[in-house]
């Protein structure tokens, strides 16, 4: 019977030439691969300040039918979208229209526009930014819990 040795110095040179033989293979496919180890990277396109964007100008609300379905905010003309009511997102459209200057916007999933008008006074404005995050001494839930 022919017994294994156990040497060290063989398992180790084993391990050498496997690392050897892995790290050349990395090397040959980024040669390969025009040195693309781990992915494709986006290139930066540098913007022409020159270059302004352009607002397109809508006459009235039943033009808009072709934005996607939700609910957007218009403001002093502008179009916002709206994720969630706390970040609206500016749409680079403007309605020209005096009477449909400020006010929500819903477009179904059919292309429908409905269009709520709102009209909100500077005081009003001001107020509302006022009483937004405030902390209240008012507290509910608590009625049962106690220090002791």
């Amino acid at each position: 019977m022919i017994k294994p040795t156990n040497n060290k110095t063989s398992k180790g040179l084993v391990s050498l030439v496997t690392i050897i033989i892995l790290l050349s293979s990395i090397l040959a496919t980024s040669i390969l691969y025009d040195n693309k180890i781990t992915a494709n990277v986006v290139k930066e396109l540098s913007l022409d300040i020159e270059q302004a964007i352009s607002i397109k100008e809508v006459n009235d609300i039943k033009e808009l039918n072709q934005l996607n379905e939700g609910w957007y905010e218009i403001r002093n003309g502008y179009v916002f979208y709206l994720e969630d009511f706390n970040s609206p997102i500016l749409i680079w459209i403007k309605v020209k229209n005096p009477e449909q200057q400020d006010g929500l916007l819903v477009v179904d999933e059919d292309g429908n526009v409905e269009f709520n008008e709102k009209k909100i006074s500077e005081t009003q404005l001001a107020d509302e930014q006022q009483i937004q995050n405030q902390v209240t001494g008012q507290v509910t839930g608590l009625e049962k819990v106690s220090g002791f």
